[in-house]
């Protein structure tokens, strides 16, 4: 459903000067940031464990096909690799990111004025002198993928009322 309103046009796909007429799926259109602020039109949800964009969309919009709205409204393009992970996706993604998911990715250290619990990020700790290094404590490579991955299941959901308004804007955009 999400690529049927998308602009067709003539590509070369071999290079042989013979063209097809083809999706321009390099189009791309954001929700605005004003409306994604409105607190009126949007809900706070928090994804749960494999649960995945078409599900989400099916038990709040009655349809999977509209997972793209999910996905648009967060600013999530990359739907493998910025929709939260399940644990067991995000223990072979580390793994194969990382040749040592173990190893240190960087260290934290609380900042020494004002909030205590914002941490600075640290890559090169022999920058700081000894007398900061007891404070400062390691962030291995999958404890760092595992807090990009909890940051992201805080999502908004539009509010189904509307859904019918955001499709029509949608499609008149492209």
């Amino acid at each position: 459903m999400y690529f049927r309103s998308f602009p067709k046009i003539d590509y070369d796909v071999t290079g042989d000067g013979v063209t097809q007429t083809v999706t321009d799926i390099i189009t791309r259109i954001a929700v605005r940031r004003s409306l994604t602020d409105r607190m009126s039109i949007f809900t706070k949800y928090d994804i749960k464990e494999e649960e995945t964009p078409e599900m989400l969309a099916y038990e709040l919009y009655d349809s999977a096909e509209l997972h793209w709205i999910i996905l648009l409204f967060n600013n999530y393009f990359d739907r493998y690799y910025e929709w939260p992970m399940s644990i067991r996706v995000l223990q072979r993604y580390t793994e194969e990111k990382y040749e040592n998911a173990d190893a240190v990715h960087h260290w934290e250290m609380p900042q020494t004025s004002g909030d205590k619990n914002v941490k600075i990020i640290i890559d090169d700790l022999s920058q700081y002198e000894a007398s900061n290094r007891p404070e400062a404590s390691s962030v291995s490579n999958f404890e760092y993928e595992v807090n990009l991955n909890e940051k992201r299941k805080s999502i908004k959901i539009l509010s189904e009322a509307y859904v019918p308004t955001f499709i029509k804007e949608h499609k008149a955009l492209l």
